[in-house]
């Protein structure tokens, strides 16, 4: 069991650092500066955020919301259901996000084969 903590912590942490060289891209990619995605990968920096800032970018208040949400309802369910709960709702949740994300994917694609034939036509 420590050693799956330790990994974990580990891994936890190389998290904040290997992120780090991929900044540009995702602050590119949100339409953000390099400054800002950085909320995002230091959990330190967080605390120091102010609301006003928060509530013009949707999708880190979305995150911190998840986060919030999620700390809740894992918390509850390790009450009454003790680790294993949580991490089957922990898998549910991911298989939710990707099921979301795959067909948030797929009517995007649709739509842009819809315009691409009403363009050719």
């Amino acid at each position: 069991m420590i050693l799956v903590l330790a990994v974990g912590t580990g891994l936890a942490v190389a998290n904040i650092y290997y992120s780090q060289p991929l900044l540009a891209p995702i602050g590119s990619g949100f339409g953000v500066s390099q400054g800002s995605t950085t909320l995002v990968v230091s959990p330190s920096r967080n605390s120091d955020t102010p609301l006003a800032w928060l509530s013009c970018c949707r999708w880190v208040t979305s995150i911190f919301l998840g986060g919030a949400v999620a700390t809740a309802v894992s918390g509850v369910v390790n009450d009454r259901y003790g680790w294993t709960g949580v991490s089957l709702v922990g898998a549910a949740l991911a298989l939710i996000g990707v099921c979301v994300w795959a067909v948030s994917t797929l009517s995007q694609v649709r739509a842009e084969a819809a315009a691409g034939r009403e363009i050719a036509a």
